[in-house]
């Protein structure tokens, strides 16, 4: 039986360990429509939507502050951010949404000149067509995809300053059910191959040269459904995936990532209740000592505290709601709680 995955550092180190090394080249989408943004410290809240926002981030130790603005679509996706500089309204990000709120245009501006810009192509509401990236007004990278009549991904092609780099191809033994996918430079050479002709736990596989071979098997009980996922590379070296899910609904609860030797590289818990929700994720090296993590702490819906580790760094971010349910600060605590070194106060909502 075959069986079968929010802005900064987070996302990058979640995108690296969650995709395996052909979803990587690939560059996918998420990658594509946060890369080259300027950091945001407004995680998703409902009460966002539709909504402009004015705010300052002040400097706690320089006594300093700055003064932006953010504009929000329906979805509560980011379209405009601003900052205000000797009285002139400077543009630092814009984008652009279709009605099934997928990025279309995304400009990151730098002293108000388009620094960089993302172009997407779709070809339906699900599947990507083209995807430019251009710098200064010139195209620097291009992903094409195409796809059969099932909708599932024939084959893709990345090209860097109008050349060709890489070409993916993929075979399928039923409708989206990959069956293999191939990997070469841009004259056709093979570089890799992934194979998905293994289908049981235990199945002992021989390393082959410059193929990857993935074995995928679900465990079920009572409560959990748990799709495994492992990797074999041409070394022979195994690393697995495991995603668990609630049997009664499906619902996301965890996602476990190991290296070849067993051993827990990084760790995602969720709630199960509110889908899509991140309670926690740790990352660990290979002695098994968790060396990054992040947790969120919700009340009543709402996101009120992110507490961040990494190495002997400690950095605590404070949520602050006003009388009416609406974001009002935010406050950043670094190495202990109550060693404020920056705030952000929303001044004007609109």
């Amino acid at each position: 039986m075959r069986c079968i995955k929010v802005l900064s550092l987070s996302l990058v180190l979640i995108i690296s360990n969650l995709s395996k090394a052909q979803n990587n080249s690939e560059r996918n989408y998420i990658t594509y429509h946060n890369r080259n943004s300027h950091s945001d410290d407004f995680y998703f809240l409902p009460d966002m939507k539709n909504k402009t926002i004015e705010y300052s981030v002040e400097d706690v130790k320089k006594g300093k502050s700055k003064k932006f603005e953010r504009s929000y679509n329906s979805a509560g996706r980011l379209i405009a951010f601003y900052a205000f500089k000797d009285g002139e309204k400077l543009a630092l990000e814009l984008s652009k949404y279709n009605e099934q709120n997928r990025l279309i245009n995304k400009k990151v501006f730098k002293r108000n000149t388009i620094k960089h810009e993302v172009k997407v192509i779709l070809e339906d509401e699900t599947n990507l067509k083209s995807m430019i990236e251009l710098k200064k007004g010139n195209e620097i990278a291009r992903k094409n995809w195409q796809y059969n009549e099932d909708g599932c991904t024939l084959a893709s092609t990345w090209h860097k300053r109008g050349k060709l780099k890489r070409q993916w191809t993929y075979e399928y033994y039923y409708k989206c059910d990959r069956k293999k996918s191939t990997l070469m430079n841009g004259k056709g050479k093979i570089i890799n191959e992934w194979t998905y002709d293994c289908n049981s736990e235990g199945e002992i596989l021989e390393k082959k040269k410059d193929i990857t071979q993935v074995c995928k098997w679900e465990e079920v009980d009572e409560t959990l459904i748990k799709h495994v996922r492992q990797t074999i590379d041409d070394k022979g070296r195994a690393s697995k995936n495991v995603y668990t899910h609630r049997r009664s609904d499906t619902a996301l609860i965890s996602v476990l990532n190991y290296d070849e030797n067993d051993k827990l590289q990084s760790e995602f818990l969720y709630d199960p209740e509110n889908k899509g929700r991140v309670n926690s994720y740790k990352f660990f090296n290979s002695k098994g000592k968790c060396f990054w993590s992040q947790g969120f702490d919700y009340e009543g819906g709402k996101l009120v505290k992110v507490s961040k580790k990494f190495g002997n760094r400690y950095i605590q971010v404070n949520y602050i709601y006003n009388e009416e349910d609406q974001l009002a600060k935010i406050e950043f605590h670094k190495d202990s709680e109550g060693n404020i070194y920056k705030n952000t106060i929303i001044t004007k909502v609109n």
